[in-house]
């Protein structure tokens, strides 16, 4: 029986380990599969934006890496006997994202950067690479979930092994001290193995570092030659309105507007990438300092509306005071920009719930339909006609990452009859006190 024991305890070791070294195959592969599309994508998104061959060096290179890196993930499923329905999916959605990359490409190229503005900004392509994160962190859940239980078991099958050899005799204890030279193996080479996907998690956070620089230095380089087109256009609309037909007056008034609308886009796009990159240090700050300041801030706007904003009591919080200010600039900003006929009724909540301070916006506008609650967050992303409603749809998703960014959390509640109510909390570290002004 110690013998059998022994021998059971070996083998769930050797399993775990076999398992241990697949899963970091798996998702090494995952890991790569996923850089390699968001490589093609930011070269694509380059060459777009400026028209640049070099851009295209880095898409040239990661697309043919693609069908590749998915071949590799099949042959792992399919030697462990797994079921492919998720790579399935997952090569469905990358063909069709190779697909968008490879089409605007040949747009831009052979119809200049106007003729693809309109699918940017359908952000079609944005949508693809989110269902391709999401399939992605579902295999590597499903890896993690594999690694668990075979941990679970190995752990109770070392723990009846255990006992058993410390009521043996002699040579349980010989074999005890070979189980331990096994062990002593495996958890190196388990160590060694964890090492590696730590590492490849650092490099993936450095390439999100990377994008975000990427956005930063392409917005901003865009800036000059960007205002220089659109300054030409409107001294050409000046100078020569009502001088040529009005099919050329047509165009010219296309030109400024397309010009001006990718300004916009442009600064918003800045705008985002500094949140990650230009957020200070979390200090003491008071939400009602904050508040005040984004009510200065929305002045015009208010006076405009008729917009009436309460709030109750607010905290103390540990964050970065210009991008709390920012946060409620938007969501107040957004509360007015929405409203229904009426002057709108806006309301900043404050609660504290196990720890945490739960803050709100409330108002009585158009609301959102419950099947756009997540969507609202995606950068770019609208669901009104620009010429009913202004603005590029940034705000929300600024407000979601100035929340990632300190650590919270950021939702729309579901509210029955009209109007939205937003909710976002900061984690416990960052209450420090009820302080407030009503």
């Amino acid at each position: 029986m110690i013998c059998a024991s022994s021998y059971f305890t070996f083998q769930s070791y050797f399993r775990s380990s076999l398992l241990r070294q697949h899963s970091f195959l798996m998702l090494n592969a995952i890991h790569k599969l996923l850089a390699e599309v968001t490589d093609a994508e930011t070269g694509q998104r380059g060459y777009l934006l400026t028209g640049r061959d070099n851009y295209l060096e880095r898409y040239q290179k990661s697309v043919p890496e693609v069908p590749r890196l998915l071949a590799e993930l099949r042959h792992l499923r399919k030697s462990e006997g797994r079921p492919t329905e998720a790579l399935d999916r997952l090569e469905q959605q990358i063909t069709l994202k190779l697909d968008e990359l490879n089409r605007t490409v040949l747009l831009r190229r052979s119809e200049g950067l106007p003729a693809v503005q309109q699918v940017m900004a359908a952000n079609v392509g944005k949508m693809v690479m989110d269902k391709i994160r999401r399939i992605c962190d579902e295999l590597v859940q499903e890896e993690a979930d594999l690694v668990n239980a075979s941990d679970a078991a190995m752990n109770r099958g070392t723990r009846r092994a255990m006992i058993i050899l410390f009521i043996g005799t002699a040579l349980t204890f010989a074999l005890v001290v070979g189980a331990g030279v096994m062990m002593s193996h495996a958890i190196r080479k388990r160590e060694v193995s964890e090492a590696k996907l730590v590492d490849s998690v650092k490099h993936l956070a450095l390439s999100n570092r990377d994008l975000e620089q990427f956005a930063y230095v392409a917005s901003h380089d865009l800036q000059e030659p960007l205002r220089m087109v659109s300054n030409y256009c409107q001294l050409l609309g000046r100078r020569y309105k009502g001088r040529l037909d009005a099919d050329a007056d047509d165009f010219i008034n296309y030109a400024v507007d397309g010009a001006q609308r990718m300004q916009r886009l442009i600064d918003d796009l800045l705008a985002y990438s500094r949140v990650g990159s230009r957020r200070g240090k979390p200090v003491r700050t008071q939400v009602e300092s904050a508040f005040q300041e984004a009510v200065r801030n929305l002045a015009a706007s208010i006076q405009e509306s008729g917009a009436t904003i309460t709030h109750d009591v607010l905290p103390e919080l540990e964050a970065d005071p210009n991008q709390l200010t920012q946060l409620l600039q938007n969501l107040l900003g957004n509360a007015i920009k929405f409203r229904g006929k009426q002057g709108p009724k806006i309301h900043v909540s404050a609660e504290k719930r196990n720890g945490e301070w739960l803050l709100g916006v409330h108002d009585d506008g158009i609301g959102i339909a419950p099947e756009y609650r997540e969507q609202i967050f995606v950068i770019f992303q609208r669901l009104n006609a620009k010429q009913d409603y202004p603005g590029t749809g940034i705000g929300l998703a600024i407000c979601k990452k100035i929340m990632d960014t300190h650590g919270g959390r950021i939702w729309v509640e579901p509210k029955a009859g009209p109007g939205t109510t937003f909710r976002f909390v900061f984690p416990r570290t960052a209450a420090t006190s009820t302080q407030g002004m009503a």
